[in-house]
């Protein structure tokens, strides 16, 4: 049986790429199981990817938080979004338990790692004067874990590409920036909420992988607005941060000639930026950044 039919081929560059035939050999060693227990890879990877996008108008008729409060609604029944969180936990679960249980299994070192700091911190919880804080904080982490080790396992098999990378990341973000954007833009709301600037920021780099095509580029530039407009200080400062460093990154990889002139480029673009910034919002955009208390109006507070 050939390492496709195997599930050891995967397409991250668009095409079929197989990078790991030698862990075909390992895995007979070893006596792991196939990446493809009954079928059920697809399946998982069409759950997920369903519910991910499903979650995004969910959190936003089921609110939460300071969004509740904002919207009249702060007790708001979160049992669905819950049941869809569940549900995708449940599939990540039972997937990873079909493929082997071990976090390390098909040679991801950092599952190991990963099972360590989940010990870590429910442990360190127990030392805490906040302990049922500490121990919501801890489960909101495992399903992170267990998405990582399952996405790993799923893009060796090849049943994750960067293409279902970025649709399912375009989509969320499309769906996501139709409720951020006209949110935020609201004078009556106060700035600073999260408003699924974490969500669309965690969108941007899969929007971006390897060679992306020009809608992608366009939606990473959507995800960018909606986050700005969100005047949510974390988010805002990862973007820049992050968007400078992917800037560099790719003018370092390129085969471009006049790097350093690319290079000055954007140094000068992201100071021009700053100034502007400081500039025009230094009483408002520049407050909120600074200053986590703070609450100020777009629009008519401008």
């Amino acid at each position: 049986m050939s390492d496709r039919e195997e599930g050891l081929c995967t397409p991250m560059h668009e095409g079929s790429i197989c990078w790991a035939p030698a862990l075909s050999q390992s895995r007979d060693t070893l006596g792991l199981p196939p990446l493809n227990p009954y079928g059920l890879a697809k399946y998982t990877v069409l759950i997920t990817a369903i519910s991910l996008v499903i979650l995004v108008p969910l959190d936003w008729v089921f609110p939460s938080g300071t969004r509740a409060t904002q919207l009249g609604v702060d007790n708001a029944d979160r049992t669905i979004p819950h049941l869809v969180r569940l549900v995708v936990l449940s599939v990540m679960i039972l997937y990873i338990v079909l493929t082997g249980w071990d976090p390390g299994a098909y040679g991801f070192t950092c599952g190991r790692a990963l099972l360590l700091l989940a010990v870590y911190v429910f442990t360190s919880a127990f030392y805490s004067a906040e302990l049922t804080d500490r121990l919501v904080y801890g489960l909101k982490s495992v399903p992170w874990i267990f998405a990582a080790i399952a996405s790993y396992r799923l893009t060796l098999g090849g049943y994750v590409s960067a293409r279902i990378l970025r649709r399912v990341a375009g989509a969320v973000v499309v769906v996501s920036s139709a409720y951020t954007i006209p949110f935020c833009m609201d004078p009556s709301r106060r700035v600073g909420q999260n408003a699924d600037s974490s969500v669309v920021l965690w969108c941007i780099p899969l929007l971006l992988l390897f060679h992306p095509p020009l809608w992608a580029v366009t939606l990473s530039g959507l995800a960018s607005v909606a986050i700005f407009v969100t005047v949510k200080r974390g988010a805002v400062l990862a973007l820049v941060a992050g968007g400078f460093v992917y800037s560099i990154l790719m003018i370092c990889m390129s085969s471009r000639e006049h790097k350093a002139r690319d290079l000055l480029t954007v140094v000068l673009a992201v100071t021009v930026v700053a100034c502007g910034f400081i500039w025009q919002w230094e009483n408002t955009f520049i407050t909120v950044l600074l200053q986590s208390n703070s609450i100020v109006c777009i629009g008519g507070c401008i």
